[in-house]
């Protein structure tokens, strides 16, 4: 009788012990060590960028309870911008961010949110909300952007909206004839077409070596993100801030396809939308930034000269359509109907569409 009361009891707790582990499966908190998610920054480890990256890596160790981690590798000691796509596609790290200027033959019709230096109108370039929501309208509306990623093994999981490229230049600059033998630092068809129009010479330097080529002369300016003369301390070689407001884009950041699907699909429901959150809230922090570094700037007595609105649009309207056509000449295996698809899509979303040819 005894021995039977103990193989009954036996069985009550067995039963109970695999129903406590199925609810601890189900509902996500088994105890197991986490998923550690490999971030690839190409930023310092200290200033803006990096503060709200560490707020995303604490947002999702915060809304997974712990089961999903970032782990952030600073200043390209992971991966540098150039390996950043393969990169994620072999899971060397599971997220990057993705300029898609550098990678004009593998993301051709992403490219194009970079390519147009000047067509985005100057107010949608200025206020990072609206540039990153024309690149989500992009990615919702737009099926063959996702299928360009997604033949790299990853898909989008945030946009990082960037504040508009400017200047940073040794000498003044105030018009278009300014820039004749200048060496500039920019990439690209926008660099053969911007720059070298007016006789400048277009010059490819990483973020990282921008202040030693700036300092040394290699370069005379260089197109870059305006906050960059804080982090790049660009603003102690380069004395000049030419205001034009350059289309910065509003690269994705990226994550590996398996490594997504690994997650349970709560875990994926969360990330997703924290991406979008991260979207909105880095937008806003970056909008008041600007203001405070465009003081911090002045302070500093760095020479801010507003490029005229007159030679601007000069400038958009002799180089922006060559821009186009020579971007729609490039591209190799692209249907050219998805390639005109991305410029109407994109441009409508950002007031440009008076600088695409076929609209003449």
């Amino acid at each position: 009788m005894l021995l039977r009361n103990l193989t009954t009891w036996s069985k009550c707790l067995a039963f109970l012990y695999t129903l406590t582990l199925i609810v601890c499966f189900d509902s996500g908190v088994m105890a197991s060590s986490p998923v550690v998610l490999k971030y690839a920054s190409t930023t310092p480890s200290v200033g803006f960028i990096a503060d709200w990256e560490k707020w995303l890596a604490n947002e999702i160790e915060k809304r997974t309870n712990g089961r999903v981690k970032m782990q952030i590798f600073f200043g390209g000691s992971l991966l540098k911008i150039p390996e950043g796509l393969d990169g994620v596609k072999k899971g060397v790290a599971d997220i990057a961010l993705i300029p898609p200027l550098w990678f004009p033959g593998e993301l051709p019709l992403f490219s194009f949110t970079q390519v147009t230096g000047l067509a985005p109108e100057p107010d949608v370039v200025r206020n990072p909300h609206l540039m990153s929501k024309a690149v989500w309208k992009l990615w919702d509306e737009v099926p063959e952007i996702r299928k360009e990623l997604e033949r790299w093994n990853q898909t989008a999981f945030s946009v990082r909206t960037m504040p508009p490229y400017q200047l940073w230049s040794r000498v003044p600059i105030r018009k278009l004839s300014d820039l004749n033998k200048l060496k500039v630092r920019e990439l690209g068809i926008r660099g053969r077409i911007l720059f070298g129009t007016y006789g400048a010479i277009p010059t490819s330097v990483t973020p990282a070596e921008m202040y030693g080529a700036l300092q040394k002369g290699v370069i005379d300016a260089a197109v870059a993100s305006f906050d960059w003369g804080e982090l790049y301390r660009l603003k102690e070689v380069a004395r000049n801030l030419i205001v034009v407001d350059f289309n910065p884009g509003a690269p994705f950041y990226t994550i590996n396809m398996e490594t997504l699907n690994r997650l349970s699909p709560k875990d994926r429901e969360i990330l997703m939308k924290l991406g979008r959150d991260f979207t909105s809230v880095y937008a806003d922090a970056l909008s008041k930034y600007i203001d405070e570094l465009m003081t911090k700037f002045k302070n500093e007595g760095v020479n801010i000269i507003r490029f005229p609105a007159e030679e601007r649009e000069r400038w958009k309207r002799e180089c922006e359509p060559k821009l186009i056509d020579a971007w729609l000449k490039e591209l190799k295996g692209v249907n050219m109907e998805e390639a005109k698809k991305v410029i109407e899509a994109f441009l409508s979303a950002t007031g440009g569409k008076d600088v695409i040819p076929w609209r003449k």
